[in-house]
């Protein structure tokens, strides 16, 4: 469940005692009115299929990479990975006549890939490296036609290595003279080329002017991909050089977004803006404002966060003019085990263990995942690595070979990560063998979670979501982590806060004061 949906059925646990959360479609002939905005002047958010520039729907499919939680992606057929999720109206309560309100929407943040195996995003969208494994990163989450997302397979989805670079300072974006920075660079657990190329990355140092044009690819919303092309700015804050605003048309999902001059260079990295949707009767519409006489959004400065990564004297020829070089400790796209065991031994994995009885070479080293080798290769957890040694329709678990699939009856997430060595997955209504692994992941619980209870549920309050380890991304509030449960959420991501019993005089601050901050994070 994405964290568009619990941030819906958020407003549905506020108002518990006046209002009801059923799966029922909301009333679209409401006639309330907001003043808050997203959208400045025309909404110019484009569809890839529907862009008629072809070299931004060339970036947007080999550039620019969505964010997900494990169980959002059924990988289950690696020729045709399905994002798994509800749609903009029934995540969100958006009225059923807003654009792309049948469109899925389960992203969580937005990146731009810059060099082989490195992402560049905002630095709110994870806290920690555990939160970054929590994750998926997947290219080619966009719409092919009016009707399809276009294929994702093995090649377009990700794992997260480390946390290269992150920097998150300030965190008012009001327009003040102290420096505010919102930045990272993640090191994906294999290159992304030769299937995905890199965006250029601004060479130029100086700050934007106002009116200059940009546009900006990303997920807002946690939909596909998403191209707006009429954004200008309107303060370069040349003095600070931290961050500009401009008036691009983003959601929350859009956080992490790429943000990019004519030459389709990369510019900047959307972290906040205002509120997106308000309250349209018992729908939700997306909020206008004209484009002059406004704050616009928060984009910071990409030079800086290229600045951060050069400086650690990072081996990127591309970005920082630093030649890789077995001995540089980092094991870099064309380096492996055999060319440079000083860097890549364990590939990431660490040191081999004693237990292993299989060819040393084959341990952590991104060559598919070996079973029945006396100890848990590390390549097991990498998306789309193929199993060794195992029997046609099984997978290995635990360093043992199992069948594939079979989840039990109750089972609620994703069937694909039932037993899958893909991490624990809890709050799924039965009991994921993955957990049997002391040291797996834990997906689905908040805080320090460590393992489920033996039903299947999260330690805390029987099973109920906390929010999970997304440090603030997305849509998050301005004040931190989202921490809202699921209410009564069935597994199909709808859920619709009716107006039944509601009082008039409920003030609609309630709803916005919890959920989103006078200016949040995207």
């Amino acid at each position: 469940m994405s964290k568009f949906a619990r941030q819906f059925a958020a407003i549905c646990v506020i108002l518990t005692g006046v209002q009801a959360c059923t799966s029922t479609a909301p009333d679209d002939g409401a006639t309330a009115t907001t003043t808050q905005a997203v959208v400045y002047g025309d909404d110019d958010r484009r569809d890839h299929y529907d862009h008629a520039d072809q070299d931004l729907r060339d970036l947007t499919a080999n550039a620019i990479v969505a964010f997900f939680e494990r169980g959002d992606l059924d990988r289950s057929d690696p020729n045709d990975i399905r994002v798994v999720g509800g749609t903009l109206s029934q995540s969100t309560g958006v009225c059923s006549s807003e654009r792309f309100a049948d469109q899925p929407t389960a992203a969580d943040c937005s990146a731009t890939l810059i060099d082989d195996d490195l992402v560049l995003t905002a630095g709110h969208c994870m806290s920690s490296n555990s939160a970054c494994n929590n994750h998926l990163f997947a290219f080619n989450y966009y719409m092919e036609d009016a009707d399809n997302l276009t294929t994702m397979t093995s090649d377009d989805v990700y794992s997260c290595a480390e946390i290269i670079v992150q920097r998150v300072s300030g965190g008012g974006f009001g327009g003040g003279n102290g420096e505010e920075h919102d930045y990272a660079i993640f090191r994906l657990d294999r290159p992304a080329t030769p299937h995905h190329q890199p965006a250029v990355v601004s060479q130029d140092t100086n700050a934007l002017n106002p009116g200059d044009s940009v546009t900006v690819i990303g997920f807002g919303s946690g939909l596909p991909a998403k191209i707006d092309d009429g954004g200008e700015v309107i303060d370069g804050r040349s003095g600070t050089l931290d961050y500009f605003s401009a008036t691009t048309d983003t959601f929350g999902g859009n956080s992490g977004s790429g943000v990019f001059n004519d030459d389709n260079e990369v510019v900047g990295i959307l972290v906040r803006g205002d509120q997106d949707y308000a309250w349209n009767g018992n729908c939700r519409v997306v909020n206008t404002l004209p484009t002059t006489g406004v704050g616009g959004e928060g984009i910071s400065y990409a030079m800086n966060a290229i600045s951060d990564l050069c400086d650690q004297g990072y081996p990127s020829e591309r970005l920082c003019n630093i030649e890789a070089e077995c001995g540089d400790g980092t094991c870099s796209s064309g380096e492996d085990i055999d060319s440079c065991p000083d860097d890549c031994e364990g590939g990431g994995g660490g040191e081999v263990p004693a237990e292993w009885t299989c060819d040393l070479s084959y341990y952590g080293t991104r060559d598919g995942c070996d079973c029945r080798c006396g100890a848990i290769d590390p390549d097991c957890v990498i998306s789309g690595q193929e199993v060794y040694n195992c029997d046609a329709g099984e997978t290995c678990v635990n360093d043992e070979c199992v069948e594939l699939g079979g989840a039990p009856a109750g089972w609620s997430c994703n069937p694909g990560a039932w037993n899958a060595n893909d991490g624990c997955d809890c709050d799924c209504g039965a009991w994921d063998p993955d957990c049997n692994d002391g040291e797996a992941l834990v997906f689905g619980c908040g805080g320090d979670v460590t393992s489920c209870n033996p039903d299947g549920s999260c330690p805390n309050e029987g099973g109920g979501d906390t929010g999970g380890s997304d440090a603030g991304g997305g849509e998050s509030d301005a004040g931190g982590d989202d921490t809202g449960g699921e209410g009564t959420d069935d597994g199909s991501g709808t859920e619709d806060c009716s107006t039944a019993g509601a009082p008039a005089s409920l003030p609609a601050i309630l709803v916005f004061g919890v959920l989103f901050g006078l200016r949040r994070r995207r």
